[in-house]
């Protein structure tokens, strides 16, 4: 089998899409208005889609995405739920500085 070469990407911009940015920004505006941090639980998710009107996959890949980019803590729950902590909201900065592939953005 022939593997094609990963890309690699000087900033988070190259792969940053406008969708995904979107999807970011609206779930770090929606924990922000609710105090900085949230549990993506039952709750959570049901809160952003009547809220925001994102759908559980959405906001699965803008949580990734804002850890990727250093702009949330992620941990565990004793139940296996997520919590989510604001770190930063300057999207524009942490899409536009340096990263390296397989280590976490900047914050």
């Amino acid at each position: 089998m022939i593997r094609k070469p990963t890309p690699q990407y000087s900033t988070a911009a190259e792969w940053f899409n406008p969708r995904r940015w979107n999807q970011v920004e609206r779930l770090l505006r929606h924990i922000a208005w609710h105090g900085m941090k949230m549990h993506l639980n039952e709750d959570g998710y049901q809160r952003l889609l009547d809220e925001e009107e994102m759908r559980p996959y959405q906001v699965d890949q803008a949580a990734d995405d804002a850890w990727q980019l250093g702009l949330v803590e992620m941990s565990w729950t004793g139940g296996g739920w997520i919590i989510l902590k604001v770190l930063s909201q300057d999207i524009d900065r942490a899409a536009h500085s340096p990263i390296s592939l397989g280590n976490r953005g900047v914050a």
